[in-house]
């Protein structure tokens, strides 16, 4: 087994598709920053479509500021983030759930937009979603080998997106990227020293440290924090 298995596999599991591009942005506020006199919106029961309801809401926010600001690498992070989050109900990422959710989204989007509640939503999925809101990120856990897993399998994804969003940043890009890469290595050499596990068993491994990943904090926040342990920027 080699570096690339790892890179390989994960590629048969998960596509970069995620993001919908835009030029616009308007990131949803905070739970702490939300404004006075908003009326109360009642989300989905359901996680799967909770999140896909608020990754509708931040998309529709984006569009309702109109072409004048850039998405931020948060903005795009957190859209991201909802996603996933949605994909990774029962402690497992469902891979297939990633393009499938915000392909289903559309009609929320609408919905949205002709009630004019995405910025009320949006609020409310800060309160929904805690681990979406800035500052909320739990310390990394002492270094181990599903700490590990966890920090690579939420890079490697991320660069996926990232190589379908233009808007993300170069700093942003390359800081997952090798991230991933040099995750992608030490986790080979720990599969290698014991019983050689099969691609499906990398995989299955690996999506169990994605839904755990993500429900950590922001997904920003978790990358920087992963990097700094594993993968420091260079003097």
């Amino acid at each position: 087994m080699t570096a690339r298995i790892l890179d390989l596999t994960l590629r048969a599991c998960l596509v970069p598709a995620l993001l919908v591009p835009t030029a616009c942005s308007k990131a949803v506020p905070d739970a702490a920053a939300a404004p006075a006199k908003v009326a109360a919106v009642d989300l989905p029961v359901a996680p799967e479509a909770r999140a896909m309801t608020c990754y509708a809401a931040q998309v529709v926010n984006w569009d309702a500021q109109g072409h004048d600001k850039a998405l931020s690498d948060e903005d795009a992070n957190r859209a991201a983030h909802f996603i996933l989050l949605g994909a990774s109900t029962g402690g497992v990422t469902q891979a297939s759930k990633i393009t499938e959710l915000p392909a289903r989204a559309g009609p929320i989007k609408t919905s949205l937009r002709q009630a004019d509640r995405a910025e009320a939503t949006g609020q409310a999925c800060a309160a929904a979603f805690p681990m979406t809101v800035r500052g909320s990120l739990k310390p990394l856990g002492p270094d181990s080998r599903d700490v590990r897993v966890q920090c690579f399998a939420l890079a490697w994804a991320m660069t996926q997106i990232y190589a379908n969003s233009p808007t993300v940043s170069g700093p942003r890009i390359a800081r997952a990227r090798r991230l991933s890469d040099v995750l992608d290595e030490q986790l080979s050499r720990d599969f290698e020293s014991g019983a050689a596990p099969s691609e499906a068993e990398i995989a299955a491994v690996t999506m169990r440290g994605l839904a755990t990943a993500v429900e950590q904090g922001p997904v920003s926040e978790m990358i920087d924090s992963c990097a700094g342990r594993y993968a420091p920027d260079r003097a």
